[in-house]
């Protein structure tokens, strides 16, 4: 290849546009293809063929159907090959490693992330850019990984995504993943390259022998369900799941629950709610550390990558809200949730407080609660909880559910609870109950949600959800558990094991990614240790899907400074993600 022209360096521009320059935009779209350029000199002459008389002549003539059929004729000079699979009439080319562990592995795939700001932004081919570019538009869960479309080409695999028609046409029994620097050139990828393992298992041949029946027929990267309309379809998120059964479970133990109405317009307040329950009320909003205080629409779901929250809420009777907080690291100090309602009982009835704790199987849950009755109008119960297991979750959380905010009247409420202490892998939530009934026996009944909660939480909240995966073990042709150990960003260490190729792990919100290299992650949260994060629900946009992007969440949080080879808390080193990832099947 000729020398590339450098970008900025004709005299009008000078050293000062250069130093003026911001941060790498996203990849814009391809341009129409250029005329032919000169002849290109001779090539090399290639090796002699076999003589005419040579009975297997016609056959080594012809492309073979897997590079390890090439690999198995004889041919040991890993490059560029092409393959024509029985019954087809067009070959095509792939490029084939004829060296590494008896050799004959076929590139199937790589990912490159070309702007690791950018959340499924253009270029981001594994975890999907369909729609408009704009920060609101909708994002659909990208297809790639089952579809039979290509991009790229395997000489630019590490400088742009690449995908092989041999991803789906080439039947393989193992993988392997070599991680090599960006704009490396094919013939150094061996030399540069920073990892590589593979597996010899042969578990491919139980998915239908390519990674396309693995993704599409037995281990899907689904779009999950985001609005109360989803939940019917059958595809819930475990927080979606826990909140529906919570619901259910509140509406068999309460045999005289007032069904309250939600306002139809705007699906962020009650304003009656009924029988004059509400003047105005159920505004809830959440605070991560020194933030404001922000609102919630009813069944939207909100995600913060720096602290790792994750919101849901379901539009049900009771009314529930979950906040799920990974915290990595420890960052944020403090977690709050508040409710304000203006319930127009002007003083009349009476107002009580109770609070609480349940404990079992290692799942803590603590509890302050605030119920107005005494009146004609349905009483009003607000639950609030603090949920933490340090075995499944691996929480740590060094106190309980604190009241930062607390009414002491029947009317205008200002309710809000925090967790503070710098608390990881926690879940809090709020309920609200409502019944024509006596306030004790509201909170009897509350205490009976609670419990059942308490159970539900315990069944449906689990970080380590291996049997959602298929997890191979590997082994090392360059790297070590060790030097994978030296990579994961410090947050997520406790949280992973090396020696492994995770192939969808899903974490608690139920989002998934498509591949953890050299680790299987039982972490709440993986953005930081594994690759593609995949958009979900049609009514998420590019703005609240902070995980998205082929290196989903590995620039980390945007204050912290990873070195070239070292991770911060949260971020993969500058080496890392700058680099790409070599997909090969065998």
């Amino acid at each position: 290849m000729g020398n590339r022209p450098t970008l900025f360096s004709t005299p009008e521009h000078g050293r000062f546009y250069e130093s003026i320059r911001g941060v790498k935009g996203d990849l814009g779209p391809y341009g129409s293809f250029g005329p032919p350029g000169p002849p290109g000199p001779p090539g090399v002459a290639g090796t002699r063929g076999r003589t005419a008389d040579d009975p297997f002549k016609e056959q080594s003539d012809k492309p073979h159907v897997s590079c390890l059929a090439t690999r198995e004729s004889g041919v040991t000079q890993s490059g560029v090959y092409e393959l024509l699979l029985t019954g087809e009439h067009a070959p095509f080319q792939v490029y084939c490693d004829m060296n590494t562990a008896g050799g004959g592995w076929t590139l199937v795939g790589s990912v490159h992330e070309n702007n690791i700001n950018g959340k499924c932004t253009v270029g981001d081919n594994w975890s999907g850019i369909e729609g408009p570019l704009e920060p609101q538009s909708k994002l659909t869960t990208s297809s790639a990984w089952v579809n039979v479309q290509t991009f790229g080409h395997p000489e630019g695999a590490t400088s742009a995504d690449y995908k092989s028609p041999a991803y789906f046409k080439t039947l393989a029994t193992d993988i392997m993943v070599m991680q090599v620097p960006n704009d490396t050139p094919m013939s150094s990828w061996d030399s540069e390259k920073l990892l590589q393992f593979y597996s010899n298992n042969h578990f491919l041949r139980n998915y239908g022998g390519t990674l396309q029946a693995l993704f599409g027929k037995h281990y899907p990267l689904k779009q999950q369900p985001r609005t109360n309309s989803d939940l019917d379809e059958g595809n819930l998120t475990p927080m979606q799941t826990a909140v529906r059964n919570i619901s259910a479970a509140a509406r068999a133990a309460v045999t005289n629950f007032h069904m309250y109405t939600y306002d139809a317009s705007t699906y962020d307040q009650i304003t009656d709610g009924g029988s004059d329950m509400y003047d105005d009320g159920n505004h809830v909003y959440y605070k991560i550390g020194e933030q404001p205080y922000k609102k919630i629409v009813y069944g939207r779901n909100y995600r913060d990558l720096a602290s790792g929250v994750q919101i849901t809420s379901y539009m049900d009777h009771p009314f529930m809200m979950l906040m799920w907080g990974a915290n990595p690291g420890g960052t944020v100090p403090s977690f709050s949730i508040k409710v304000v309602s203006g319930t127009g009982a002007d003083g009349a009835g009476n107002a009580r407080s109770f609070s609480g704790s349940l404990t079992s199987s290692n799942l803590t849950c603590s509890y302050q609660a605030y119920v107005v009755s005494g009146l004609s109008d349905p009483s009003i119960g607000e639950v609030y909880f603090l949920c933490s297991n340090p075995v499944t979750w691996r929480s740590v959380v060094t106190s309980q559910l604190r009241r930062s905010a607390w009414s002491s009247t029947t009317d205008n409420l200002n309710n809000a609870v925090s967790v503070e202490g710098n608390p990881q892998n926690f879940l809090m939530g709020y309920t609200l109950l409502s019944m024509l009934a006596d306030g004790i026996k509201l909170q009897n009944i509350g205490l009976l949600i609670l419990q059942q909660k308490h159970l539900l939480l315990n069944r449906y909240i689990n970080c380590a959800r291996f049997n959602e995966s298929v997890i191979v073990p590997v082994e090392y042709i360059k790297g070590s558990n060790d030097v994978i150990m030296s990579k994961i960003p410090v947050s997520s260490r406790n949280q992973v094991e090396p020696g492994y190729i995770h192939l969808r792990a899903v974490d608690v919100s139920g989002d998934t990614y498509a591949m953890c290299p050299g680790v299987r992650t039982s972490a709440c949260d993986s953005q930081s240790v594994c690759l593609v994060g995949i958009p979900h629900g049609h009514n998420s946009t590019r703005k609240q899907m902070e995980n998205c992007g082929d290196f989903a969440g590995w620039a980390g949080i945007l204050s912290e400074h990873p070195t070239a080879t070292l991770p911060s808390k949260t971020a993969r080193s500058l080496n890392d993600q700058k680099s790409s990832f070599l997909i090969f099947t065998r």
